[in-house]
């Protein structure tokens, strides 16, 4: 797919919610959560290069946790922590 589809997928994906974060912000992040992997084409500067570094470290599965990192800079700590009691969640939110 391309990023405009990745992005789109994931703004859909945030409207099917059936309870959808009630923050302006949900929809735009969502997008961008779904078009994050195709950020190594802004580093290529040819048509080649952009072949060849796209498909790369950003979508591989070690680059999830460092892009969900990211996003939650950008969402200010605006993270859902789900888990059952007692694992620190709290503890790690507030570091």
């Amino acid at each position: 797919m391309d990023p405009v589809t990745h992005a789109a997928s994931g703004a859909l994906a945030m409207l099917a919610m059936p309870q959808r974060p009630a923050t302006r912000w949900a929809l735009p992040l969502a997008a961008f959560a779904a078009a994050s992997p195709d950020l190594d084409i802004l580093a290529a500067s040819g048509p080649l290069q952009t072949l060849l570094l796209h498909r790369g470290i950003t979508h591989a599965l070690a680059a999830a946790p460092l892009m969900g990192l990211l996003l939650a800079i950008l969402a200010r700590g605006h993270i859902l922590l789900e888990d059952i009691p007692g694992v620190g969640k709290t503890t790690m939110a507030l570091a």
